[in-house]
């Protein structure tokens, strides 16, 4: 049966498509044989993927194309969803954007937690600067490069974190293959 463009919503389109390129450069930044960044900064695009994955559910409920049935079985990212991962995703997703929640977690306690060796820069030039003065060099999280593994707390258990990444990709994608949400790499106009 022929495709049509027509069928599929440009800005769902348009969000899954910065779902995934998020998704890509959180996997590609927790990735410890490449990493290039301190543990801060490695996080800042794991929690890019997360909030847009979270709030991904919101796009589908207001879409005019997406149909009654598909979003009465959206997924609820709440202690019922099948998902563990969700879960974790809406708790991680609140507790980056909001300083006080407003809506309770599925667990309070759920967090992102690193441990392992990290490397620490300071360039030649800083360090002889310092010693010629007397100084002492503060080198911060931001002259670091974090070489250890990041994990979730959640419900008392660990968790990887890339495994996290990974679990809610993966159910977005299956929801959306479920309920023809996907428009086909080849489509009729």
């Amino acid at each position: 049966m022929p495709t049509s463009l027509q069928k599929y919503s440009r800005e769902l389109l348009d969000q899954y498509a910065r779902m995934k390129r998020a998704y890509n450069q959180a996997l590609t930044d927790l990735d410890s044989s490449t990493r290039s960044k301190s543990a801060q900064q490695t996080l800042d695009s794991v929690h890019e993927f997360l909030g847009i994955c979270y709030h991904f559910k919101e796009r589908i409920e207001e879409d005019p194309l997406v149909s009654q049935s598909a979003k009465d079985q959206l997924p609820t990212f709440l202690v019922d969803d099948k998902i563990l991962s969700r879960q974790i995703c809406r708790d991680l997703a609140n507790k980056f954007k909001h300083s006080k929640l407003k809506r309770k977690p599925n667990d309070p306690n759920t967090d992102i937690v690193y441990s392992g060796p990290a490397v620490f820069s300071v360039s030649t030039k800083e360090l002889d600067a310092a010693a010629r003065n007397g100084k002492v060099i503060h080198a911060g999280d931001e002259d670091s490069i974090y070489l250890g593994d990041f994990h979730v707390i959640y419900l008392g258990s660990k968790y990887r974190l890339d495994g996290v990444v990974k679990e809610c990709m993966t159910a977005w994608e299956i929801f959306l293959g479920d309920h023809d949400l996907l428009m086909p790499r080849t489509s009729d106009r």
